[in-house]
């Protein structure tokens, strides 16, 4: 059945006033933000008109969800726009910033830096804007953090940033980890918290684990995120989900629904070895006398 029509939308564009026109407008770039496939019908006309006037937007809010969209679409349409208005939107972009902790700082911010604006820039401006735990959690957020080069008096800084990313890092391997191997999975997901969106049952707990022989991301000892052991038992644990699949046949061409099958068989084939002894020897050898917390949020000593 199709269930859409748009004839309130051309009512409102037809008969509403200046106030509900607006309302509308706002409403649409707000919800078409970081969406790609909406992305693709705008063009550069549209782009520079919108370039011209976001100075005169009064509402730093609604200037903010602007910005945003240009440099979303701007980037990932890949159109050519001078830098010296680049720069001039992101300086805009900084002021509304004063105002508060935007919902889509982190994907402005790596917009702007995928635009040309340095990450030092970008740091240093907003070291001026964000109290510290606020600077330092969002920051974290971004790539290649520790690499960035600012002046001493904001060394610490960037420091402190790129030891919360590992922590955040190590918490969700950690977490996962935790996950996949406990028997009591249902009762200790409730650990996880705004993790339960992503890891909402045992099949995507499974599927979403990539660690394994082949995939062994020595990147995350280098990083001091795992150790060389903790890291090889994520190698173990993975080798025996290899294993389970291979207890599976598993078509070439799968639908959705039969791949969610597949998926769903492969964990239940893990979850019938969570009592075992290799599981439990895995579990064991990670976590020694130590519980979740202690585990989680302790970096590797260098």
């Amino acid at each position: 059945m199709d269930i859409l029509n748009f004839d309130f939308l051309y009512n409102i564009l037809e008969n509403g006033d200046e106030d509900t026109k607006k309302i509308l407008f706002f409403s649409l770039i707000n919800n078409s933000k970081n969406n790609r496939y909406l992305y693709q019908y705008i063009d550069i006309t549209w782009i520079e008109y919108m370039l011209s006037k976001v100075d005169f937007i009064e509402d730093i809010y609604e200037k903010a969800d602007i910005i945003s969209f240009l440099a979303g679409v701007i980037y990932e349409n890949e159109f050519e726009i001078k830098d010296i208005e680049i720069k001039h939107l992101f300086y805009l972009y900084l002021k509304t910033l004063q105002s508060g902790y935007g919902a889509d700082v982190v994907n402005t911010l790596y917009y702007f830096l995928n635009l040309g604006i340095s990450l030092e820039i970008i740091v240093t401006e907003c070291i001026k804007i964000y109290r510290n735990d606020v600077f330092i959690h969002l920051f974290s957020k971004l790539p290649e953090i520790d690499k960035c080069k600012v002046g001493k008096n904001n060394e610490k800084f960037v420091s402190f940033i790129e030891q919360h990313r590992k922590m955040i890092t190590r918490f969700d391997l950690v977490l996962h980890f935790h996950l996949i191997t406990s028997y009591d999975y249902a009762k200790n997901i409730l650990i996880a918290e705004d993790y339960l969106n992503k890891y909402y049952n045992y099949m995507i707990i499974c599927a979403d684990w990539a660690f394994s022989k082949e995939h062994s991301r020595d990147d995350l000892v280098v990083e001091n995120i795992l150790t060389n052991k903790e890291l090889q038992l994520f190698v173990e644990l993975g080798d025996i989900l290899d294993r389970c699949k291979k207890l599976e046949v598993k078509q070439k061409a799968d639908t959705e629904e039969e791949l969610f099958e597949y998926l769903y068989k492969v964990s239940e084939q893990l979850k019938l070895l969570l009592k075992s002894d290799e599981i439990k020897s895995i579990r064991k050898r990670f976590f020694g006398e130590k519980d979740f917390f202690e585990i989680a949020f302790s970096l590797p000593n260098n």
